[in-house]
């Protein structure tokens, strides 16, 4: 019983420490390249492209994806920043139309993102509770982060963009 009650301590302590080592290497990357604490080490270079939401997901997606998958996600966000424009000032009363019109475009640029990034035609699978907590977090974050114009848009532009068909209003 002593021995049980030892170890379970024991391996409590480790995981703790683990995850104060863990937070003291992201706060030691965060002083070596100055960032501020809303964009995640790497980003840097396209933080003043940004909008709340992108900056949001992108910290969510520090905890689902691997170290390759945020590089893949800092080049996406780097050469998609121009598209967003359009989605980012969609009013919430947008028009049926407009929501359209933007999501065949985005839908465009996701079909791109999926043939470069093939990783990405799937959202990431929970495979760990703090995973699945991410993704959680992520779903209930979208009313926050976007109006129900930008999230129709979404929704559209994804079931679009995985779709084989023509890319053109065809589409509708």
């Amino acid at each position: 019983m002593f021995t049980t009650i030892v170890r379970a301590l024991d391996a409590r302590l480790a995981a703790s420490i683990e995850r104060e080592q863990s937070v003291r290497a992201d706060l030691a990357e965060l002083l070596a390249h100055r960032t501020g604490p809303d964009v995640p080490v790497g980003f840097e270079s396209i933080a003043d492209g940004l909008t709340g939401a992108d900056r949001a997901v992108i910290s969510i997606s520090t905890l689902l994806y691997d170290e390759q998958g945020m590089q893949d996600l800092h080049e996406i966000a780097e050469h998609h920043q121009d598209t967003d424009i359009a989605f980012n000032e969609l009013p919430a009363d947008a028009s049926a139309e407009t929501i359209h019109a933007v999501a065949l475009r985005l839908a465009l640029v996701l079909r791109t993102i999926h043939e470069n990034y093939p990783d990405t035609r799937i959202p990431p699978q929970p495979t760990t509770a703090r995973r699945r907590e991410a993704i959680h977090a992520l779903y209930q974050s979208l009313p926050d982060l976007y109006n129900p114009a930008q999230i129709r848009v979404l929704a559209q532009a994804y079931h679009l963009a995985q779709d084989n068909g023509p890319s053109d209003d065809a589409d509708a």
